[in-house]
């Protein structure tokens, strides 16, 4: 009989503590969910769009996504190769991502090559380089992309006055400055009407982040008519 008990106690036991176990992995997951929803409701004020800002959309497109990203972060290369285009695509004429370049970093090639990245978009074509970096990112440490950033520099007075003057190691430092004084969690990081939302998001994820923002813009038209 007693062995009979001991063994029921232990049983009980067991699926005591078992029950304990998941209700703490529960408890677990549900502050991480919570976490998460409150790192996509964050509110937040962001600097208004900069000449040095790297645009993809057109330039007087209503809504505006704010992208926090690195041509180093493979998400973020994910994003503007796959995501970004097929978004500016549904939404032409409505939507513009608007890049600011985030790079915690004292080399002097990425530092360079960053700041050709922002001179460039804003005098020149950007389109070569963009996909360059998209298809290899690495290439900016060589001597090869360094060379070609000095010719940039050499051949458009304007380009080179961008790069050598500190215009754009203003603009990235400025960027590097909001990034932590937002205590953005990394990136990308995206923010939409002041609401950040953090992390990669696909295609359909992204469509419904733009879509109520799209409601909102509508409402606050109605309120101002």
């Amino acid at each position: 009989m007693d062995n009979w008990i001991n063994k029921q106690f232990s049983v009980m036991k067991f699926f005591s503590v078992l029950a304990s176990t998941v209700l703490v992995i529960l408890i677990i997951t549900q502050l991480n969910r919570q976490a998460l929803k409150e790192t996509k409701t964050l509110v937040v004020e962001v600097a208004e769009q900069h000449d040095l800002d790297i645009v993809f959309g057109e330039n007087d497109a209503q809504l505006s996504v704010y992208v926090y990203a690195s041509y180093q972060c493979s998400y973020c290369r994910l994003f503007m190769e796959e995501v970004m285009p097929a978004l500016l695509k549904k939404y032409k004429g409505e939507l513009k991502f608007i890049l600011r370049l985030t790079r915690h970093t004292n080399d002097f090639r990425v530092k360079r090559a960053l700041s050709a990245l922002v001179c460039v978009h804003k005098y020149g074509n950007y389109t070569h380089l963009h996909e360059l970096l998209l298809n290899n990112y690495k290439v900016m440490y060589t001597q090869e992309f360094q060379t070609m950033v000095s010719e940039f520099a050499e051949r458009d007075a304007f380009v080179g006055e961008c790069m050598d003057a500190g215009a754009a190691a203003t603009y990235l430092a400025d960027n590097i400055s909001e990034f932590d004084g937002l205590k953005l969690p990394g990136t990308p990081c995206f923010v939409v009407n002041g609401r950040v939302y953090a992390g990669f998001r696909s295609v359909e994820q992204f469509q419904q982040i733009i879509e109520k923002a799209k409601e909102k813009l509508q409402m606050r038209k109605l309120a101002y008519k």
